[in-house]
């Protein structure tokens, strides 16, 4: 909801002509027509089925990867297919791990991570060691999801008590939507000139490429007592990505002191392992990346090519 309305702003805000909209376009910057539209879905309780119609049953189950990721069991007459789009079985300081069925016909799941090596697990140490070694923190996080669990770990290490937690912008209004339990400040404004020491800011746009994050960034590019946490992927071509990576030219041009940790939403690759050991029916592996090859112990795992069929055995 949230998300629709500030959708709805923003598209206002830039002042666009109402000739230059489609009439769906008009319909849909009516807040009435949100609210309507929100009305009109039917929630869904975790492990609860409903029958959609005769023969046809959905059951929802916790994902763990964002606030209100599911993956679905679907009973077609007794054929059981469950789908998932990214998930994670991995507990961490959101969520306990999904559970998911093993015993489907056939299970449609991601596998973001599949075949790589465990990432080392040294985000508390090095949350602890910048908080240690910088005056001031960014730390710039997708809004949804890599935001909150930032919270919570920093009040799990009692960050919170030492230094002034502040979030901003989109992640201010999902995080207090979602009602974190944590010593933090919410500010709708944030600019450079608020900045102060023993600030940590945690805000949107995770990979440095605007908002917020990047023009706290920019304000502070000669400050070697600052500090950046990037968290979560960086995609290539992003300025995260740059600093992540340590590219010499943006290096120069930075001077902030970088840190990296792994917070992620997705199985880690020996979670997702165990997971297809236990499957039963016919195993489906998307979200894959490309030349993603499938582990000789893993031979029944089919990875579909785009708009490939998958006849149900």
């Amino acid at each position: 909801e949230k998300l629709l309305y500030n959708t709805a702003s923003i598209t206002r805000g830039k002042h666009t002509q109402t000739s230059q909209l489609s009439n769906i376009q008009k319909t849909y910057l009516q807040n009435s027509n949100i609210i309507n539209l929100l009305n009109s879905f039917h929630p869904l309780k975790p492990h609860e089925t409903v029958e959609i119609s005769p023969g046809f049953k959905v059951t929802p189950y916790p994902a763990s990867h964002l606030f209100g990721s599911y993956g679905y069991e679907i009973n077609i007459f007794g054929k059981r297919i469950f789908f998932t789009g990214d998930f994670s079985l991995d507990k961490s300081d959101l969520f306990s791990g999904a559970e998911f069925p093993t015993d489907c016909d056939v299970t449609i799941f991601d596998g973001t991570y599949y075949n790589r090596d465990d990432p080392q697990d040294n985000t508390d140490a090095t949350l602890l060691q910048a908080t240690e070694l910088c005056k001031k923190i960014i730390i710039p996080a997708f809004s949804v999801g890599r935001t909150q669990e930032m919270i919570k770990k920093l009040e799990r290490l009692r960050v919170t008590k030492k230094k002034n937690i502040i979030v901003t912008g989109l992640a201010a209004d999902i995080t207090k939507t979602m009602g974190i339990k944590a010593d933090y400040d919410i500010r709708k404004n944030f600019d450079p000139v608020d900045f102060q020491e023993n600030d940590i800011l945690i805000t949107g746009h995770g990979m440095l490429q605007s908002g917020n994050s990047r023009r706290l960034l920019e304000s502070t590019k000669d400050s070697s007592d600052v500090g950046v946490i990037l968290c979560g992927y960086q995609a290539p071509n992003t300025l995260g990505f740059a600093l992540k990576t340590s590219n010499p030219v943006a290096l120069r041009q930075y001077k902030q002191r970088i840190f990296s940790v792994h917070v992620s939403g997705h199985s880690s690759p020996s979670s997702l392992n165990d997971f297809i050991g236990k499957l039963s029916g016919q195993k489906v592996m998307i979200h894959t990346p490309e030349k993603t090859k499938v582990m000789k112990r893993h031979r029944d795992v089919i990875i579909p090519k785009y708009l490939d069929q998958i006849i149900l055995r």
